[in-house]
C-alpha cells in the first residue's frame, strides 16, 4: 500500500475506528494482520493442525433481536392507509422533525412532536423534560398504554432517536422508528400531506412514569469506569457517540474538549448505512438506513461490548446517544444507559479527569 494510500484510509475511514487513547489497533488492521500471518510461506500445511472454531465469540445474527423496534416503509404505509387515526388510536405516527419541516409535508395523519424541546438543560440529574409534558401531549395525541407509537424524521434518524428514548425512559413499551424516515417515505413516491391531522376519538390515557429508567446522572458514572489490573484489557463499559474530532478534542464544545476516560468512540452515523436516492433531484439525493444486523454485530464487539454487560453511552447532549441505545436494544443489549448530561455537562466541570 502507498503513503496515499494510506493516508487516504486515514482520512476517510476516522469515523469507523475505534480508538483508546493514545494508541488503537483497527478492526481492519487486525483482520489484515491475521490474515498476512495465515498466508505466511514460512508454514505449510504438514507444519499445522486444521484450525478449530473459537467457541467463545458469539456468532453474527442473522436478524435483529427486536425487529418491532424498526419499521419499514411498506409495513407503514399499510398501517397508515388513508392518514385517518382509528377510534382508540391503536397508532400514532409522529415527526420529530421541526415545525417548520413538519408544516412544508408530512406524512398522512402524523402529528409533529420537535425532539428539541424534550431536553431541558435546567433540569438535573437526567436533563429530560418532566414527564407532566410528556402526558400532556400523550393525552392531546390520543395515546394510549398500549397505542403503536411509529416515529420518523429526516436526518438519519438522530431526531427520531431522542423522542425515542423519552418515550422508553419513561415507560412507553411500543414505539417504533421509521427505517429510512420522510426521504425513503418520499424516494419510493409515497404521498405526503399538509393537512393538519385528525382528532382523536378521545384523550390519552397514558401515564408516564415519575422517575425514567435507563439514564444515567453524572453521580453514575463511577460505575462505568473500570480500571483493569496492569498488562490486561478492561471491558467496555462507557461508550462516545461522538464525532472522533470531539473524542479527541480537536473540536471542542464545552469549556474543554477530550473524552470521559476509558470511553471508547463508537461515532453515532457508523451505525448506519448510505443509500442513493432512486429519483435524485436537487432536493432528493439519498437517505441512511440502519445497517444490517450481522454488520452492526462486527461493530460492536469490535468496539468491546457484548449483551451482558452494563453500558453507558454519552454524547454532547443525548440525541446522538439515544441513537446508539436504540440500536443496541435492535440487537438485544438491553442494560445500555444514556448519560444525557452528556459532554455539554461533563466538559464543564472544573473537578473530572479528561483524556484526549
Amino acid at each position: 500500500m502507498t503513503k496515499r494510500e494510506c493516508e487516504q484510509g486515514r482520512e476517510s475511514g476516522d469515523r469507523y475506528h475505534f480508538r483508546r487513547t493514545k494508541w488503537y489497533l483497527s478492526p481492519f488492521s487486525r483482520l489484515a494482520f491475521l490474515l498476512g500471518a495465515l498466508a505466511s510461506p514460512a508454514a505449510s500445511a504438514a507444519d499445522v493442525e486444521a484450525v478449530r472454531p473459537w467457541h467463545g465469540e458469539p456468532p453474527a445474527p442473522a436478524q435483529f433481536a427486536k425487529p418491532e423496534l424498526l419499521v419499514g416503509t411498506e409495513r407503514l404505509a399499510v398501517l397508515v392507509g388513508e392518514g385517518k387515526t382509528p377510534p382508540g388510536a391503536s397508532l400514532v405516527l409522529l415527526d420529530s422533525r421541526t415545525r417548520d419541516e413538519y408544516d412544508a409535508g408530512h406524512l398522512p395523519g402524523a402529528r409533529c412532536l420537535e425532539s428539541d424541546p424534550l431536553q431541558d438543560p435546567n433540569r438535573k440529574p437526567h436533563y429530560l423534560v418532566a414527564p407532566e409534558t410528556v402526558a400532556k401531549f400523550a393525552a392531546a395525541a390520543g395515546i394510549n398504554p398500549d397505542t403503536r407509537v411509529v416515529l420518523y424524521d429526516a436526518h438519519a434518524g438522530r431526531l427520531a432517536a431522542r423522542v425515542w428514548f423519552i418515550f422508553w425512559a419513561y415507560g412507553h413499551e411500543n414505539v417504533s422508528i421509521l427505517d429510512g424516515g420522510v426521504l425513503k417515505w418520499k424516494d419510493e413516491g409515497r404521498p405526503v400531506t399538509t393537512d393538519p391531522p385528525p382528532k382523536p376519538s378521545q384523550p390519552g390515557t397514558w401515564t408516564p412514569a415519575a422517575q425514567p429508567r435507563a439514564v444515567c446522572a453524572f453521580e453514575d458514572l463511577a460505575a462505568y469506569r473500570v480500571r483493569p489490573p496492569p498488562g490486561q484489557f478492561s471491558p467496555t463499559l462507557l461508550l462516545d457517540a461522538r464525532s472522533y474530532p470531539e473524542y479527541t478534542g480537536a473540536d471542542s464544545r464545552a469549556k474543554v474538549g477530550g473524552h470521559i476516560p476509558g470511553a471508547v468512540n463508537l461515532p453515532w452515523d457508523s451505525l448506519l448505512k448510505a443509500v442513493t436516492a432512486e429519483r435524485p433531484t436537487p432536493e432528493m439525493r439519498g437517505y441512511f438506513v440502519w445497517r444490517e444486523p450481522a454488520e452492526i454485530h462486527a461493530l460492536l464487539r469490535a468496539a468491546g461490548i457484548t449483551s451482558r454487560q452494563p453500558l453507558a453511552v454519552y454524547d454532547q447532549s443525548g440525541g446522538r446517544a439515544a441513537h446508539v441505545v436504540f440500536a443496541l436494544y435492535l440487537m438485544g443489549y438491553s442494560q445500555a444507559v444514556v448519560y444525557s448530561g452528556g459532554w455539554r455537562e461533563y466538559g464543564a466541570r472544573e473537578d473530572v479527569e479528561i483524556e484526549r
